[in-house]
């Protein structure tokens, strides 16, 4: 364990003169063997590796195997410090990128936190000191991983890493990456829809929030469809019974939090690709809707002044009741999120900004659709998110009741319902029942009198 600890000093010392001919140039050759050095690096990696994989199949004492990881975590991040006139060839590059790769995946393995922040800072240090050429070799192999059939483990590795590439690279390698974004999120999609992973699963949206929100991505229509796809993963009707055992009320807001932030940078930085696939989109803003429901009052404070025997019909018929509405709503619903609605008021918030940043005009960009061509395409649509909140309050078992939500969704409804024409409002009352029309009418008389422009 000491010659553990000694090596690891060594490696920090090897690190630091890296950083040292950094700084001074090319000069340092004459001083101190860096290049030397670097090329001694490069091919201990395959030993590293070796030794790793060895020490981590024997058994040994807990305190023994740290010590081996914190040292080939050290060698992995001098291996990064090495200058990119130092890996001028593609095995140098090639030997890093691999080396970082099992070590990454290994410390994922091992829930060793501290080295996987160590490693991706190292890692994304490198990534930013390569040339477009031997950028292209770290491009290749992200492609052969996504070609590849990978276990739960390395799907993790695989998109954590690729988080820190699309996160690091210049805007230079950003062009050059851009290229592939459809084969990584078709990719990431496939994996989202199987995965068992939860983890997985959150960085996945927090990958796509990263594409949606850097302007650097030029995205095609076909790229924004292939990210709606993904997105809407979870929703995948298995979803609830994979993730059963890890979710929890804390995690299901942070999900419905991120997919409303994914869905509004979409809308609000790609929208003239976003028009194109609107009518999945819109059922999808639909389905969230559900999150905020509650059972009615009445049902559960009568239960609670009926006979045992009562109690026994009424719970059933109750449960029936609920079932015929998850019949009802069930194609709009997403079960792994509306399984804990109703949702905070915090995520009712970001659902309503959603809501509001639809009737906003977006420029278009040179030679894409106008601003008011993209508010007329939207507008088509936005008399079925109104229709379906009715729907939602005119239910009599399940409903949004609370009155704050009620005020936060309200207010973007009347956002939306601004899109709404004489016309639109007619198609409204004729799709709702009794119910639904009364409590439209409301809805439209708080709007006249508190929300509509009039002119003066």
């Amino acid at each position: 364990m000491h010659e553990f600890n000694n090596i690891k000093q060594v490696l920090q010392l090897t690190r630091l003169i890296q950083i040292y001919a950094k700084i001074i140039g090319p000069d340092i050759d004459q001083i101190i063997s860096a290049k030397e050095q670097a090329s001694s690096l490069t091919s201990l990696a395959s030993l590293f590796i070796e030794f790793l994989k060895t020490i981590l199949d024997m058994e040994h004492q807990q305190q023994q195997q740290q010590s081996v990881l914190d040292m080939v975590t050290e060698f992995t991040v001098a291996l990064c410090s090495l200058l990119p006139r130092y890996q001028e060839n593609e095995n140098p590059t090639q030997h890093t990128l691999d080396t970082v790769w099992f070590v990454y995946s290994m410390m994922l393995d091992t829930h060793s936190n501290e080295a996987v922040c160590t490693l991706s800072v190292a890692f994304s240090t490198w990534i930013q000191s390569l040339s477009a050429d031997q950028f292209d070799i770290v491009i290749q192999k992200f492609m052969e991983q996504s070609q590849k059939e990978l276990n739960e483990k390395e799907q993790l590795a695989f998109l954590s890493l690729l988080a820190v590439l699309l996160k690091s690279g210049s805007d230079v390698h950003k062009k050059q990456l851009g290229k592939t974004i459809s084969t990584f999120v078709l990719k990431l999609s496939l994996m989202a829809g199987k995965t068992r992973s939860l983890k997985f699963l959150q960085q996945v949206l927090k990958f796509l929030l990263q594409i949606s929100n850097n302007q650097t991505y030029h995205l095609t229509e076909y790229d924004v469809s292939l990210l709606l796809s993904c997105l809407f993963q979870v929703a995948h009707p298995t979803a609830l019974q994979r993730f059963k055992t890890e979710i929890n009320e804390s995690l299901a807001h942070d999900i419905f939090d991120n997919v409303c932030a994914v869905i509004s940078s979409l809308i609000g930085q790609r929208k003239e690709q976003v028009v194109d696939m609107l009518p999945p989109l819109i059922a999808f803003i639909q389905s969230l809707m559900h999150c905020f429901k509650s059972t009615h009052v009445s049902l559960v404070g009568n239960a609670t002044h009926i006979s045992n025997k009562k109690r026994k019909h009424v719970d059933n018929k109750t449960k029936t009741q609920q079932n015929t509405t998850t019949e009802q709503f069930g194609n709009r619903t997403v079960p792994l999120l509306v399984s804990f609605a109703p949702l905070n008021d915090t995520s009712a918030q970001k659902f309503s900004r959603l809501l509001s940043a639809l009737p906003s005009k977006q420029s278009a960009t040179g030679g894409g659709k106008s601003g008011q061509s993209m508010y007329k395409t939207i507008a088509k649509h936005t008399p079925s998110i109104i229709i379906e909140y009715f729907n939602i309050q005119s239910n009599s078992t399940m409903s949004i009741i609370q009155p704050t939500k009620k005020s936060i969704l309200v207010g973007a409804l009347y956002d939306v319902f601004d899109m709404c024409n004489d016309s639109d409002r007619s198609f409204i009352m004729s799709c709702l029942d009794g119910s639904g029309k009364s409590l439209f009418k409301s809805f439209y008389s708080g709007w006249k009198e508190t929300h509509k422009y009039s002119g003066e």
